[in-house]
């Protein structure tokens, strides 16, 4: 058998693509929130990057406990090398630059200090999200050794008594786009998958807010009655025929 690791990632660009500090905010962020799982899988350590951060807070907070303990030898022996490939989800983008001193006054909780970045959510600019999706595949090859990759969510989500079936094509036609030009590049791509087979609990909001699935549930009745969205035969073509008009975009 094989063992992987799932990750959650996003996307993170730039505010201002031409800073310095806007570039080394997203490389600091892909540490966080991806290189703090990885590295450890591939040389036994945390990305410097973070370790030096929380080091940075530390002193300035005063705290004198270590908060990240490195691995024992023993440890980095058993953990080096220890998947066969990595599984990770993708929905979006993030706008980011460095968190600037009033907000860092205005944080309470020590892991936002540490990171030390300011975000918004950049759900609606799709090309955006294409190519971000590309740049999370490109990280995963330059930072794990070109390990083999499986897509284990990936979706666009509808609102409450709303159907955005066009926008879901759109969205999955762009990503898949990508996908495409990435195996033609030499990636190893194993496996893809959509979320979701049909609307479920998200975790945080509940049954109410988001809905990714191809097939809808209706929560108001009793039984909870399934339908075929107008999705529906989109999705049923890319699995019957594995393949998707190409998407042209900005």
């Amino acid at each position: 058998g094989e063992v992987s690791i799932c990750l959650d990632t996003t996307a993170y660009l730039p505010e201002d693509p031409n800073n310095k500090d806007h570039q080394e905010a997203v490389k600091k962020a892909y540490d966080y929130n991806l290189g703090i799982f990885t590295q450890p899988l591939i040389n036994g350590e945390f990305p410097k990057r973070v370790t030096d951060a929380i080091k940075k807070v530390n002193e300035r907070e005063k705290i004198n406990i270590e908060r990240l303990i490195p691995f024992t030898e023993e440890e980095k022996k058993i953990i080096k090398g220890s998947f066969d490939f990595i599984c990770f989800n993708y929905y979006f983008s993030m706008i980011l630059k460095p968190m600037d001193e009033e907000l860092y006054n205005n944080t309470t909780e020590l892991q936002k200090k540490d990171i030390g970045l300011a975000g918004i959510l950049n759900e609606d600019s799709f090309s955006d999200t294409y190519r971000g999706f590309t740049q999370v595949i490109n990280w995963f090859v330059q930072n794990c050794n070109n390990p083999k990759l499986f897509i284990t969510e990936n979706g666009r989500y509808e609102g409450p008594d709303k159907d955005d079936s066009e926008l879901k094509k759109i969205y999955h036609r762009g990503i898949l786009t990508e996908l495409d030009k990435a195996l033609k590049n030499g990636v190893n791509i194993i496996g893809y998958g959509v979320w979701s087979f049909m609307d479920s609990l998200e975790w945080e909001i509940g049954y109410y807010q988001k809905f990714y699935g191809i097939y809808g549930v209706d929560y108001s009745k009793k039984d909870k009655p399934r339908f075929e969205k107008n999705s529906f035969n989109f999705f049923l073509t890319l699995f019957k025929e594995r393949r998707v008009d190409a998407l042209a975009y900005e």
